[in-house]
Protein backbone atom coordinates (compact mmCIF):
# COMPACT_ATOMS: atom_id res chain seq x y z
CA UNK A 1 0.00 0.00 0.00
CA UNK A 2 1.52 3.61 0.19
CA UNK A 3 3.13 2.50 3.34
CA UNK A 4 5.55 -0.43 1.53
CA UNK A 5 3.20 -2.88 3.32
CA UNK A 6 1.62 -5.93 2.41
CA UNK A 7 -0.09 -8.58 4.88
CA UNK A 8 -0.66 -12.32 3.98
CA UNK A 9 -3.07 -14.33 6.04
CA UNK A 10 -0.65 -17.61 6.54
CA UNK A 11 -1.43 -21.10 8.55
CA UNK A 12 1.65 -21.58 10.37
CA UNK A 13 5.12 -22.75 9.16
CA UNK A 14 8.18 -21.05 7.52
CA UNK A 15 7.97 -18.74 4.53
CA UNK A 16 9.77 -15.50 2.49
CA UNK A 17 8.73 -12.90 0.50
CA UNK A 18 9.89 -11.67 -3.16
CA UNK A 19 9.51 -8.09 -4.01
CA UNK A 20 9.62 -7.32 -7.76
CA UNK A 21 11.02 -3.51 -7.79
CA UNK A 22 12.14 -2.05 -10.67
CA UNK A 23 13.24 -5.23 -13.25
CA UNK A 24 14.39 -7.09 -10.58
CA UNK A 25 13.96 -9.03 -7.53
CA UNK A 26 14.78 -9.24 -3.91
CA UNK A 27 14.11 -11.42 -1.32
CA UNK A 28 13.84 -11.38 2.41
CA UNK A 29 14.90 -13.39 5.20
CA UNK A 30 12.90 -16.63 6.24
CA UNK A 31 10.06 -16.11 8.53
CA UNK A 32 8.17 -18.09 10.83
CA UNK A 33 4.84 -17.91 11.69
CA UNK A 34 3.61 -17.30 14.69
CA UNK A 35 6.70 -16.39 16.40
CA UNK A 36 7.37 -13.93 13.93
CA UNK A 37 4.59 -11.98 12.29
CA UNK A 38 6.25 -8.61 10.99
CA UNK A 39 9.30 -7.67 8.51
CA UNK A 40 11.30 -5.11 6.98
CA UNK A 41 12.52 -5.79 3.64
CA UNK A 42 15.07 -2.78 2.57
CA UNK A 43 16.23 -2.01 -1.09
CA UNK A 44 18.90 0.59 -1.10
CA UNK A 45 18.45 3.23 -3.55
CA UNK A 46 20.40 6.48 -4.76
CA UNK A 47 19.93 9.40 -6.88
CA UNK A 48 21.57 8.82 -10.29
CA UNK A 49 21.81 11.93 -12.76
CA UNK A 50 21.51 11.30 -16.22
CA UNK A 51 22.75 13.76 -18.28
CA UNK A 52 21.58 14.23 -22.19
CA UNK A 53 24.71 16.51 -23.35
CA UNK A 54 24.99 17.70 -27.58
CA UNK A 55 28.43 17.42 -28.79
CA UNK A 56 29.64 19.93 -30.99
CA UNK A 57 32.73 21.72 -30.60
CA UNK A 58 32.78 20.76 -27.10
CA UNK A 59 29.45 19.59 -25.09
CA UNK A 60 26.24 21.53 -24.51
CA UNK A 61 23.59 20.62 -22.02
CA UNK A 62 19.99 19.87 -23.55
CA UNK A 63 17.37 20.83 -22.13
CA UNK A 64 13.47 19.24 -22.48
CA UNK A 65 14.37 16.14 -23.65
CA UNK A 66 12.12 12.98 -22.28
CA UNK A 67 15.03 10.07 -21.12
CA UNK A 68 13.03 6.56 -20.06
CA UNK A 69 14.33 3.72 -17.86
CA UNK A 70 14.98 0.21 -19.19
CA UNK A 71 16.27 -2.85 -18.32
CA UNK A 72 19.79 -3.66 -20.12
CA UNK A 73 18.00 -6.18 -21.96
CA UNK A 74 15.71 -3.36 -23.33
CA UNK A 75 12.82 -3.94 -20.97
CA UNK A 76 10.90 -0.01 -20.32
CA UNK A 77 10.71 -0.08 -17.00
CA UNK A 78 7.29 2.62 -16.61
CA UNK A 79 9.40 5.46 -15.41
CA UNK A 80 10.35 8.82 -17.54
CA UNK A 81 11.49 12.12 -16.40
CA UNK A 82 12.68 15.37 -18.44
CA UNK A 83 15.68 16.88 -18.39
CA UNK A 84 16.35 20.59 -16.45
CA UNK A 85 18.59 23.77 -17.50
CA UNK A 86 21.25 21.70 -17.05
CA UNK A 87 20.53 18.32 -18.98
CA UNK A 88 20.35 16.40 -16.43
CA UNK A 89 17.43 13.73 -15.68
CA UNK A 90 17.30 12.23 -11.92
CA UNK A 91 16.10 8.69 -10.98
CA UNK A 92 16.15 6.16 -7.67
CA UNK A 93 17.55 3.39 -8.10
CA UNK A 94 19.10 0.27 -6.66
CA UNK A 95 22.53 -1.47 -6.97
CA UNK A 96 21.79 -2.63 -10.47
CA UNK A 97 22.07 -2.10 -14.27
CA UNK A 98 19.84 -0.15 -16.35
CA UNK A 99 20.26 2.19 -19.27
CA UNK A 100 18.10 4.78 -20.54
CA UNK A 101 16.67 5.92 -23.84
CA UNK A 102 16.88 9.64 -24.63
CA UNK A 103 14.20 11.10 -26.99
CA UNK A 104 15.46 14.08 -29.10
CA UNK A 105 14.58 15.43 -32.43
CA UNK A 106 12.18 12.87 -33.19
CA UNK A 107 14.81 10.28 -32.97
CA UNK A 108 16.64 7.87 -30.08
CA UNK A 109 19.52 7.62 -28.68
CA UNK A 110 20.84 5.58 -25.98
CA UNK A 111 23.04 5.19 -22.79
CA UNK A 112 25.18 2.92 -22.42
CA UNK A 113 24.69 0.47 -19.35
CA UNK A 114 25.27 1.49 -15.52
CA UNK A 115 25.10 0.35 -11.97
CA UNK A 116 25.01 2.50 -9.21
CA UNK A 117 26.65 5.79 -11.07
CA UNK A 118 25.86 8.83 -13.19
CA UNK A 119 25.25 8.20 -16.77
CA UNK A 120 25.64 10.40 -19.97
CA UNK A 121 24.02 10.14 -23.36
CA UNK A 122 25.89 12.07 -25.92
CA UNK A 123 24.29 13.40 -28.93
CA UNK A 124 26.79 13.73 -31.98
CA UNK A 125 25.81 17.05 -33.70
CA UNK A 126 26.36 18.63 -36.81
CA UNK A 127 25.36 22.04 -38.80
CA UNK A 128 23.17 21.86 -41.71
CA UNK A 129 23.71 24.93 -43.77
CA UNK A 130 20.63 25.85 -45.87
CA UNK A 131 21.46 28.05 -49.25
CA UNK A 132 18.26 29.06 -50.82
CA UNK A 133 18.76 30.36 -54.43
CA UNK A 134 16.50 30.75 -57.07
CA UNK A 135 18.35 31.01 -60.67
CA UNK A 136 21.48 30.71 -58.74
CA UNK A 137 20.86 33.50 -56.53
CA UNK A 138 20.79 33.58 -52.84
CA UNK A 139 17.24 34.59 -51.97
CA UNK A 140 16.64 36.39 -48.09
CA UNK A 141 13.89 36.12 -46.00
CA UNK A 142 12.44 32.59 -46.82
CA UNK A 143 11.19 30.47 -44.14
CA UNK A 144 12.96 27.07 -43.72
CA UNK A 145 11.60 23.84 -42.12
CA UNK A 146 13.77 20.49 -41.06
CA UNK A 147 12.39 17.29 -41.99
CA UNK A 148 13.43 13.53 -40.92
CA UNK A 149 14.48 11.33 -44.19
CA UNK A 150 11.06 10.05 -44.45
CA UNK A 151 9.69 13.02 -44.03
CA UNK A 152 8.49 13.83 -40.51
CA UNK A 153 8.57 17.19 -39.45
CA UNK A 154 11.29 18.04 -36.64
CA UNK A 155 9.24 21.16 -35.14
CA UNK A 156 12.46 23.69 -36.52
CA UNK A 157 12.26 26.07 -38.82
CA UNK A 158 14.74 29.51 -39.72
CA UNK A 159 14.09 32.25 -41.96
CA UNK A 160 17.33 32.59 -44.69
CA UNK A 161 19.86 35.33 -43.77
CA UNK A 162 20.90 38.32 -46.35
CA UNK A 163 23.31 35.75 -47.93
CA UNK A 164 19.94 33.16 -48.14
CA UNK A 165 21.58 30.92 -45.30
CA UNK A 166 19.49 29.04 -42.53
CA UNK A 167 21.54 26.85 -39.92
CA UNK A 168 19.87 23.92 -37.94
CA UNK A 169 22.24 22.21 -35.13
CA UNK A 170 21.40 18.67 -35.77
CA UNK A 171 22.03 15.07 -34.84
CA UNK A 172 24.59 13.52 -36.50
CA UNK A 173 21.54 11.95 -38.98
CA UNK A 174 19.52 11.86 -42.07
CA UNK A 175 17.55 15.11 -43.16
CA UNK A 176 15.72 17.12 -45.60
CA UNK A 177 14.38 20.58 -46.12
CA UNK A 178 12.19 22.74 -47.10
CA UNK A 179 11.57 26.34 -48.57
CA UNK A 180 8.99 27.88 -48.61
CA UNK A 181 8.79 30.97 -50.92
CA UNK A 182 6.11 32.80 -52.57
CA UNK A 183 3.68 30.36 -52.18
CA UNK A 184 5.71 26.99 -53.38
CA UNK A 185 7.68 24.52 -51.28
CA UNK A 186 11.18 23.66 -52.54
CA UNK A 187 13.03 20.30 -51.58
CA UNK A 188 16.13 19.84 -50.67
CA UNK A 189 17.78 16.35 -51.33
CA UNK A 190 17.99 13.79 -48.26
CA UNK A 191 21.33 14.86 -46.78
CA UNK A 192 23.41 12.75 -43.79
CA UNK A 193 24.28 15.44 -41.39
CA UNK A 194 28.47 14.87 -40.74
CA UNK A 195 28.93 15.48 -36.53
CA UNK A 196 31.56 18.37 -35.66
CA UNK A 197 31.65 20.41 -38.85
CA UNK A 198 29.18 22.83 -41.06
CA UNK A 199 27.02 20.83 -43.79
CA UNK A 200 26.26 22.95 -46.86
CA UNK A 201 22.84 22.06 -48.91
CA UNK A 202 21.96 24.35 -51.29
CA UNK A 203 18.45 24.50 -52.44
CA UNK A 204 17.76 25.82 -56.07
CA UNK A 205 14.89 26.73 -58.45
CA UNK A 206 14.24 28.51 -61.02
Amino acid sequence: NASGQASFNLADGSYKFRMDYLGYQFWSDVYTVPTVLSGTLSIPCQNITITVEGVYQGSQPIAGVNVYLFTPSGSYLGLSQVTDGSGHATFSLPNKSYKVRADYLGSQFWSSEFQFQNATVSIQRGVAQIIAKKSGTPVSGVHVYAFSDSGSYRGLSATTNADGKAEFLLPNLSYKFRVDEGGAQHWSAVTAITAGQVNPIEVNWD
